[in-house]
């Protein structure tokens, strides 16, 4: 019954030929021998206990065998499963290009844009309430509550309009093409300096 033995610095483990596998072949619920017992070297011990060591190394050939077989089945099975997904979706896709959505589909578009939206606007209150708690502490600490940086202007031009540049904030800058940004005009408030 014994499941677990530690039995490292015993001098069985030098004196005993084999001791490994005659322990693991008289205690068939041993899981635990210094080291875990994995099923392979149960299977060749046991292997080994019946025909020696040509027995072992072929129990050991076929249990690899059997696992690469099992792989390969797995991903056998997973490219089958691939292939009849994509088939389906190139169906139904036919079928929407040839007659339109139905208004099942229509529907289950609907409801997929309303749970976005809907994520969307949990995940925006779930920031506004991080940065009140966030304020919160630093209040209660006795700090300053972080001050709102300035915002950088950048003077942008159009090649069409050169003559009359607009200021934007720089997160609305789209573009950092050269022939739209001037950017020797695209300075930071703060700093002064040259971008």
């Amino acid at each position: 019954n014994i499941v677990a033995m530690n039995i490292v610095g015993n001098p069985v483990v030098t004196d005993f030929l084999h001791f490994r596998k005659h322990f693991i072949v008289a205690l068939k619920r041993l899981k635990y021998l210094d080291r875990p017992v994995f099923d392979i070297e149960r299977a060749t011990s046991e292997a080994w206990a019946l025909g020696g060591r040509d027995a072992e190394l072929r129990m050991k050939t076929n249990w690899q065998n059997k696992k690469m077989e099992e792989s390969k089945k797995g991903i056998n099975d997973f490219r089958a499963w691939q292939a009849e997904i994509r088939a389906k979706y190139a169906k139904q896709r036919e079928i929407l290009l040839k007659d339109g959505p139905s208004p099942e589909q229509l529907a289950d578009l609907e409801d997929k844009e309303k749970q976005k939206h809907e994520r969307d606007i949990a995940a925006a209150q779930e920031g506004g309430r991080e940065r009140s708690r966030y304020t919160l502490e630093k209040k209660e600490k006795g700090a300053d509550p972080p001050k709102e940086s300035k915002q950088d202007y950048c003077k942008v031009s159009t090649p069409n309009n050169e003559s009359n540049p607009m200021e934007l904030d720089a997160s609305q800058v789209i573009s950092k093409d050269p022939k739209y940004l001037d950017s020797k005009r695209c300075f930071s408030n703060t700093s002064g300096k040259s971008n």
